[in-house]
């Protein structure tokens, strides 16, 4: 409660208060042998989603280290890492301002599928897990970043398919973090596969994935910063579709009322 409490003060330096509040119950419970006081798993993913964030990469993955030596060397089965503590290390990544950061948070990614495939974790990546390592490609401006926010986006859709997993179904803000990424770099025909997939998801019953008004409008920026001769009119179109959509909608509570 106390390391909450620290954290929630938003002081500058707040993590590093919790993370020797930290270290003062790992000394305590190893002198007294308290298990009232020994850390468990909300314990470390609350100091670790403090560094988090505020980026801080490196401090948050030095107490994942801890965290995971107190649970396999220590035996404390209560610290145990669980989904929470890998997505605030994930959200630590797309924070940061390191180099790095997508490669890391992938890795992340794919280290909690494998401990989920081999039962170490109860629930395996979800939408927020996904959602964080997009999130950082999307944001990288690196030349491969569309591409590889894309190819996440699709892991997503044929988990959801093959497993029927809700939640790794992709919503509309994760199908707007990834034309984001093509707006960035004018990349017209990776938001038009994006959309696409979007319209294919959201027809196939995936109502989280309705396209609103800020899709259209970050696929028209897209489309404007392509430089391709036909944008204008792939944008004009964007916009006659937003305007009938408008309109019915308009009309059908008019109806209503």
């Amino acid at each position: 409660k106390v390391i909450n409490i620290v954290i929630k003060s938003r002081t500058e330096d707040a993590p590093k208060q919790a993370l020797a509040l930290l270290d003062d119950m790992i000394t305590l419970y190893k002198r007294d042998g308290n298990s009232a006081i020994r850390p468990n798993v909300f314990t470390y993913t609350s100091v670790i989603n403090a560094f988090a964030q505020r980026g801080d990469f490196n401090e948050a993955m030095k107490v994942f280290k801890m965290q995971l030596r107190d649970y396999k060397q220590e035996g404390n089965f209560g610290a145990k890492p669980n989904m929470r503590t890998f997505n605030s290390i994930i959200h630590a990544c797309s924070k940061s301002e390191q180099n790095g950061m997508c490669e890391r948070a992938e890795q992340l990614l794919n280290t909690a599928n494998s401990w989920h495939l081999r039962g170490d974790l109860e629930e395996g990546p979800d939408v927020y897990t996904y959602s964080g390592v997009i999130n950082c490609w999307s944001k990288s401006n690196r030349p491969d970043a569309t591409q590889r926010a894309i190819n996440i986006l699709k892991t997503m859709i044929s988990k959801h398919k093959e497993y029927g997993k809700e939640n790794v179904q992709p919503n509309t803000v994760i199908y707007s973090s990834v034309l984001d990424s093509c707006a960035r770099q004018g990349d017209a025909e990776g938001a038009s596969e994006v959309f696409r997939l979007m319209k294919d998801d959201y027809q196939s019953g995936n109502k989280n994935a309705k396209p609103d008004v800020q899709t259209y409008n970050i696929f028209i920026d897209a489309l404007a910063k392509s430089g391709n001769n036909d944008a204008p009119q792939q944008a004009d179109s964007l916009l006659k579709e937003i305007d009938r959509k408008s309109t019915r909608l308009n009309s059908s509570h008019a109806n209503i009322s």
